[in-house]
């Protein structure tokens, strides 16, 4: 199948590589990589310095850090609730 010219412009967009420093969670040892896969190529990510990865692969990063600070709100305020009885 061949793609449009709209299509060809968004799988551009998603493979453009950008510079991202990505920060090094609080429990995770010095020196310690991130590894993501998409559609099957992995990426070995480095924290706490530049990176030039595909802007799909920062999106990826980017969301899932996102949802581990959801998540780890949510998990606070059971702890609280837990701790005062209320569940």
């Amino acid at each position: 199948m061949k793609k449009n010219n709209a299509e060809k412009a968004l799988e551009q967009y998603y493979n453009e590589r950008v510079e991202k420093v990505f920060p090094r969670p609080a429990d995770v040892p010095f020196g310690e990589t991130r590894t993501v896969c998409h559609n099957g190529v992995n990426y070995q990510i480095q924290y706490d310095v530049p990176v030039m990865v595909p802007r799909k692969v920062a999106l990826i990063i980017e969301e899932s850090l996102k949802n581990q600070m959801e998540l780890d709100k949510k998990l606070a305020g059971y702890e609280q609730s837990e701790f005062l009885g209320e569940y």
